[in-house]
């Protein structure tokens, strides 16, 4: 498997490659997915809870 997270590679970039993964096969489960980038999934609900409090503050 070609090395994903690249320490050079914009973050951008990365969660790009991620959602095209999950995007070509919908029947991963996001865990799959996770652990297959090495993402700890404390890491990705954090970031997923930040991004929802960051939508609801900009509606208020």
């Amino acid at each position: 498997m070609v090395e994903i997270f690249d320490s050079n590679q914009p973050r951008q970039e990365k969660i790009k490659k991620i959602y095209n993964r999950v995007k070509a096969d919908k029947n991963l489960r996001l865990t799959q997915v996770l652990k297959e980038f090495s993402i700890p999934i404390s890491t990705f609900y954090y970031e997923l809870k930040k991004k929802i409090l960051t939508r609801k503050m900009k509606k208020l």
